[in-house]
């Protein structure tokens, strides 16, 4: 007969073992053991009634009688950071049949800390005895943290202490523990203490040279080297732990409080005088309702900064809040003009030419272009070497761009690409070169740039083949534009070939004068010319790419047999590009008498195309400095 093998026969008394500690209501349910999880519980109430809480539990059995093995389980790291990553949390239970026991920990609790280059396992001390007597204790646990991930919590926010050495500091553990208390009680409006660390929602957890905040096992962080602090020991370490807890605050999603911690009169001083924390957790917590005030802390504790970091940060900020109000635009503006009178006093040269870049690139955002223009200069001659880096030319090249002095733009660009040879420049150069009048010049570099380009956008493509039509059906390869003056000779009320004779002029005037294409594009399309007309909505639909209905009217007309098929899918990448749903609305409204076989088929070629397009990336870089040298980048993308 087949023999059942010992292990096995371990896990179901394990099994069995485990499912006697627990309330007779819970319902424990073998699993499939994917990653090891062998059963789950659901917990039900004295009624009958479900609670909603569920939890994993992967059981390790043990017939080891030796007491180091009894309580800890080897597991390999990638499993345990998957056990993290589920939404129900897991129970590691290791079975010991020797004392017919069970010593648990929640895989969420698990510090990797320290952990070597290469570790693949990890030996998981299961510390906490499981019992019936303490088995309701894992509900208060896993009600605990479904408060946290619904944020269910506020102020005052309970903390437990757990300190793992004899000594800290040159501090024994009974004394440490109880200056702490007492000086915790200065942040009575924060924090009270608790004594059950199951209880307590933050864990800190003190050795001889680490502090470690958790956040009932979710979420935390080290500070390391307590070691080093050599004055006020308690008075740090509580104003650490505290800075902590903030950014473990930050990651559940629960700023706001963050940013009332970092306020407090007691930690806003010591938060301002390390900047690895103001990296850390000022991009989250200028996102709160407490902007204004965090913008004055900043403003007032200026002065314990000796690098650019802080109107970095504020200013990647500034650029990343779409739905910022004026008010705070205006704050980070008041903030990095307070640096230039900082740097200005200190004679930072170099730093001062950083503030002003940082300026111009905040009024660039703003589009005050002038202004962006002015602090751009002033950047210059702070710091010289701005000459020698593409990304200035490039910047500046789009600000005398929207300025409209096109061809001092273009001889910018033309230095990005010389300084940077980044391939997307000459797409830009090519576009100031048009916007220049240089026509066959501007193609030149347009095709450059498609034929060294996987992916080019649907845009350049497209203003390709209108720079291709204007060259060859009009035979013009530059032109000294006069858009005023075509502006000034148009007649909307002309008809015919008055009509057309009018549009003519006007685009002899300047070939880039986007209403006249539209209205040419009305014309053809009145005289059944269904090819010419959708050329000149295109035409128009590529110089004023925010005219939704130059763009509706070149991709419908694009349906009729006698245009190009091979321009719509181009065409539509790119109006959605620029005016997403909008564009669609409008598109979708003007098929809408067409019968609903045709319809189909045009809604299904919409999706197939719009399905690829990645939103696109607007990546900012801030250059931050120490000791007069360029020592980091920061790229923000929104």
């Amino acid at each position: 007969m087949p023999i059942r093998p010992q292990q096995h026969q371990l896990e179901d008394l394990s099994r069995d073992a485990f499912s006697s500690l627990l309330p007779r209501e819970w319902v424990v349910r073998d699993k499939n053991k994917d990653y090891g999880i062998d059963v789950e519980v659901e917990i039900f109430d004295h009624r009958g009634y479900s609670t909603g809480l569920v939890f994993w539990v992967q059981l390790k059995a043990t017939e080891s009688t030796k007491e180091s093995d009894r309580k800890k389980v080897s597991l390999e790291i990638e499993t345990v950071d998957y056990y993290k990553s589920l939404d129900l949390p897991v129970l590691i239970a290791r079975y010991s049949l020797e004392g017919n026991s069970f010593y648990v920990k929640w895989a969420h609790e698990v510090d990797f800390y320290p952990r070597k280059k290469g570790q693949k396992t990890k030996t998981i001390n299961c510390s906490d005895e499981l019992s019936k007597e303490n088995a309701l204790q894992l509900k208060g646990y896993l009600e605990k943290i479904k408060n946290i991930k619904q944020r269910k919590f506020n102020f005052p926010i309970s903390i437990s202490f757990e300190i793992q050495s004899e000594m800290v500091n040159k501090i024994d553990k009974w004394s440490l523990e109880s200056q702490l208390k007492k000086e915790l009680k200065k942040y009575s409006s924060l924090f009270v203490y608790e004594k059950s660390k199951s209880k307590s929602l933050i864990q800190i957890i003190i050795s001889s040279k680490d502090l470690f905040v958790s956040f009932s096992g979710l979420t935390g962080c080290v500070i390391h080297k307590l070691d080093k602090i050599e004055n006020d020991f308690v008075y740090e370490l509580i104003n650490s732990a505290s800075l902590g807890i903030s950014i473990a605050l930050t990651r559940v999603g629960a700023s706001e409080l963050a940013a009332k911690i970092v306020l407090h009169s007691d930690i806003k001083e010591y938060f301002f005088s390390y900047e690895k924390l103001i990296l850390e957790l000022l991009p989250h917590i200028l996102c709160t309702q407490y902007f204004d005030e965090l913008i004055d802390a900043v403003l007032e504790n200026m002065e314990y900064q000796d690098t650019n970091l802080i109107e970095i940060i504020t200013h990647g900020i500034g650029m990343m809040r779409d739905n910022s109000g004026r008010s705070q635009f205006d704050s980070i503006e008041s903030l990095l003009k307070k640096t230039l009178v900082k740097y200005k006093n200190k004679n930072w040269e170099n730093l001062l030419g950083i503030a002003h870049y940082n300026l111009a690139n905040h009024y660039r955002s703003r589009s005050r272009f002038n202004e962006s223009l002015h602090h751009f200069i002033r950047a210059k001659r702070c710091d010289p070497s701005y000459l020698n880096r593409d990304y200035y030319h490039r910047e500046c090249a789009g600000v005398l761009f929207e300025l409209g002095k096109f061809l001092l733009s273009s001889k910018l660009y033309e230095n990005a690409i010389k300084l940077g040879n980044e391939n997307s420049d000459k797409a830009l150069y090519a576009d100031a070169l048009m916007h220049s009048g240089l026509y066959k010049q501007a193609n030149t570099h347009l095709i450059d740039y498609l034929d060294n380009t996987d992916s080019p956008d649907s845009i350049w493509q497209l203003k390709h083949v209108f720079l291709d039509s204007l060259i060859e059906n009009s035979n013009v390869t530059e032109q000294r534009r006069q858009p005023k003056q075509a502006k000034d000779i148009i007649n909307f009320e002309l008809n015919g070939k008055e009509r057309l004779a009018n549009l003519e002029a006007a685009l002899d005037l300047d070939n880039l004068y986007g209403l006249a294409w539209y209205n040419l594009g009305w014309h053809f399309y009145c005289d059944n010319n269904i090819e010419a007309s959708q050329l000149c909505y295109l035409s128009c639909a590529v110089l004023q790419t925010w005219d939704i209905e130059a763009w509706v009217n070149a991709i419908s007309l694009g349906f009729n047999k006698k245009t190009p098929i091979c321009y719509l899918p181009l065409m539509i990448q790119a109006a959605y590009s620029y005016k997403n749903e909008e564009f669609l609305a409008e598109l979708y409204k003007k098929f809408q008498d067409y019968p609903i076989n045709e319809r189909k088929v045009f809604y299904e070629l919409i999706s197939e195309v719009i399905r690829d397009i990645n939103e696109p990336v607007d990546q900012k870089e801030f250059r931050m400095i120490d000791n007069n040298q360029v020592v980091d980048i920061m790229k923000i993308t929104n």
